[in-house]
């Protein structure tokens, strides 16, 4: 779901463990800075923002304001591969936005996040030529899409991938994001609007939808082995992309007064989503989300 942020921030993100546990994933947020090219400089989510020029910042996120850098990762190469900063620019609303903060959070890369609303600039100062979140930006450049982005971190972070082991086991994870997002969660996207905006909706269009989210389960069911994973024991970006995508669509098939559909019409989804809600960069995301959605509600 593509919304619109609670509030024009810049925060700062290592990866994440669960809120409560403040141990080498702590995270921070704070106020961004009108510093001219400082990865926190002031932002507004109405106004363009400056192109993906090169950014001197620390490769890795500050334990506290007062603390030295440091590198959150022990992996002796992780500082030298991947770049300064990555700036990951969107709404913690948007299903989208937090796979790939997930991603983020998983590969452990440091990061940090800038509200931005769809369709707020003009390219190529709003990094994205589509207007459309997320996007990132990078010391080199801005790239948009979600499954692209998440490419690119892959990319960046040798040695750490959430893809399986082998060939085929990759081809099936990339299958599975894409199946979910060009069948399930598209299916499921008309009831958005009444769901999450409060618009209204016609009984045939809400008819359709939740037909087309049925049919979508029915080849979701062949391909996803539940193993306890998507793709088998590990997790991987499948688990992160899905849970995202159904935790959207089942929150507004509640809204909407249809709380059982995805789970009777797929009864593995349910003991999965509650396993994959307990991983810690899961857990930061939804926190993060619920704390947006308060925030919008006032």
């Amino acid at each position: 779901m593509r919304s619109p942020p609670a509030s024009p921030i810049t925060t700062r993100v290592s990866p994440a463990a669960a809120p409560a546990s403040p141990g080498p994933w702590c995270w921070t947020a704070r106020p961004a800075s009108t510093t001219a090219n400082s990865p926190t400089r002031a932002t507004s989510t109405s106004a363009a923002y400056s192109s993906c020029a090169p950014m001197r910042s620390p490769a890795c996120m500050l334990r506290s304001p007062a603390a030295p850098a440091a590198c959150c990762s022990t992996d002796p190469h992780h500082e030298a591969l991947m770049p300064a900063t990555l700036i990951l620019h969107g709404s913690p609303l948007s299903n989208f936005y937090n796979k790939i903060k997930i991603a983020l959070l998983e590969l452990d890369i440091p990061f940090e996040e800038r509200a931005h609303r769809p369709h707020s600039g003009q390219w190529p100062q709003s990094g994205s030529p589509t207007g459309k979140i997320p996007f990132l930006e990078t010391p080199d450049g801005c790239v948009f899409e979600s499954q692209t982005i998440l490419e690119y971190l892959e990319d960046i972070r040798p040695g750490a991938s959430r893809y399986p082991a082998d060939a085929l086991g990759r081809a099936h994870c990339r299958e599975l994001i894409a199946y979910l997002e060009l069948y399930l969660e598209t299916a499921a996207r008309p009831l958005y609007g009444a769901a999450y905006w409060g618009r209204e909706i016609d009984d045939a269009t809400r008819k359709a939808a939740c037909d087309a989210v049925t049919a979508a389960l029915i080849p979701l069911a062949r391909r996803a082995r539940f193993a306890p994973w998507l793709c088998g024991a590990d997790y991987t970006h499948a688990d992160g992309a899905a849970w995202v995508h159904v935790q959207t669509v089942v929150g507004a098939l509640k809204v909407l007064g249809l709380p059982a559909l995805v789970h009777e019409g797929l009864p593995q989804l349910g003991p999965w989503l509650e396993m994959a809600a307990e991983r810690p960069s899961i857990r930061r995301v939804d926190g993060d989300r619920r704390e947006a959605a308060r925030k919008l509600r006032g």
